[in-house]
């Protein structure tokens, strides 16, 4: 109980624990905190070394990382191992969660701060501590007091691709007066309720009342990844409800609904809004799988929003459009999105993902470019593989785009023809 269900240990010298054990099976001796602390450090001992084999098993390991502060504002980091067995097992392990202590030269241990040293120290005694020879990346938040801690463990450093995302939403969201003005009087709105018992239990009411799914209202935190959108969706979805409960002198007062009422206008935008983040907190729960990875998803899905979700269109108000254009430019920024030589290691991870291999999603001046250096990266035959599969696929392109509604018939028989042709070719190469 007190390993799986995260019980306090002093849980055994209760009285109602006691008495609990006295009534299910009279006679048995309760265990004291000292027999069950002994007990747990063999049950950790013996996952220790579970776990110590696993990732002895790995060729190599990629280490996340992620610093938190605990209610009694004490600094923690947490340190957790991926890899892949030779049988392709896959591993995924927390070894650490523990209190910084200080790590620089004369440093009082009692007051510890989130230095890039500090952090590098302790994840390098971690690694030491597992005997972890070969790291091949650490990944992490876009802080600047961890961009480079990989350095201490001889790694590459690699920021967390949903928190760069949730930068380039919150760029976006402070882009235009108004998104602000509606975000902080949402927030408002939201936060009258939530502390309000009468206006929560008349909002309730007017729910029955008008047959509206009866949600709780959802406040917006800045640490915490897409509030903003469900705040803004949760109080679209509650509109009628929220306006008839400010609207009611019964439950609220001239002065607070002159505060927390919200004009036509930002309800129009937040209206306007929600489709815009929807989209990209889709993104989000892609790039936040816990169960697979999602390094090849990284281009394919950054590029997908900026072409298919971020184009400004012409009944946009003033508003979305300097959100889409500012959440666009932050994505080709922050996601090296431009049409250059580099080979990153998310488009060297899409290219032997068989989903994108033929790496459709890029330009054809990128593409050329690029494909270049792929051999610094990858095996010859993989890359004369990818080769031929995206000329194909822009061949059918092409001719998709080029015929016209009557000639669809002869397009597919074209597109059956190349689809042969690019099975054909992957097995002469498999061969």
């Amino acid at each position: 109980m007190a390993a799986k269900d995260g019980l306090p240990l002093s849980f055994v010298d209760g009285k109602g624990f006691s008495n609990f054990m006295a009534s299910v099976l009279p006679g048995y001796k309760v265990p004291c905190r000292k027999t069950i602390t002994a007990t747990l450090n063999g049950i950790f001992i013996e996952k220790r070394n579970i776990v110590q084999k696993e990732l002895d098993a790995c060729p190599v390991v990629a280490l996340t990382t992620d610093c938190w502060t605990s209610r009694a504002c004490e600094g923690f980091m947490t340190v957790t191992a991926h890899g892949f067995t030779e049988k392709w097992d896959v591993v995924d392990r927390v070894l650490d969660t523990s209190i910084l202590e200080g790590m620089e030269d004369n440093m009082d241990t009692e007051v510890v701060r989130h230095t890039a040293v500090n952090l590098g120290a302790k994840l390098e005694s971690v690694v030491q501590s597992w005997n972890i020879e070969h790291v091949i990346a650490v990944v992490h938040d876009n802080a600047s007091n961890v961009k480079d801690i990989g350095e201490q463990v001889n790694a590459q450093d690699i920021g967390c691709s949903a928190h760069t995302l949730q930068l380039c939403i919150t760029s976006g969201l402070k882009a235009h007066p108004a998104i602000s003005k509606l975000c902080a009087g949402a927030s408002r709105l939201v936060a009258h309720f939530k502390k309000s018992a009468v206006a929560t239990k008349a909002l309730e009411l007017k729910q029955k009342q008008q047959s509206v799914k009866e949600h709780n209202l959802i406040q917006s935190c800045p640490t915490r990844w897409n509030s903003t959108y469900f705040m803004l969706e949760r109080i679209v979805e509650q509109r009628w409800p929220i306006c008839a409960v400010l609207s009611d002198r019964t439950y609220t007062s001239l002065s607070d609904a002159r505060v927390f009422e919200m004009t036509d206008e930002h309800w129009r935008l937040a209206e306007d809004l929600v489709p815009c983040l929807q989209n990209l907190q889709i993104a989000t729960t892609i790039l936040s799988s816990g169960t697979s990875p999602t390094l090849s998803t990284v281009q394919p899905v950054m590029r997908a929003i900026d072409s298919n979700h971020l184009q400004v269109k012409p009944n946009d108000s003033a508003a979305i459009k300097s959100f889409k254009k500012t959440v666009s430019a932050e994505l080709k920024r922050r996601f090296d999105m431009s049409d250059n030589t580099d080979v990153t290691p998310a488009l060297i991870a899409s290219a032997v993902d068989p989903r994108y291999k033929s790496l459709s999603f890029l330009s054809e001046c990128h593409w050329k470019l690029s494909s270049q250096n792929w051999t610094r990266w990858l095996p010859p035959w993989v890359v004369q593989q990818s080769v031929a599969v995206w000329m194909l696929n822009r061949k059918s392109q092409q001719l998709r785009t080029s015929c016209s509604a009557e000639h669809q018939a002869p397009v597919s028989m074209m597109k059956a023809m190349l689809m042969k042709m690019k099975f054909n070719h992957i097995l002469i190469h498999l061969v």
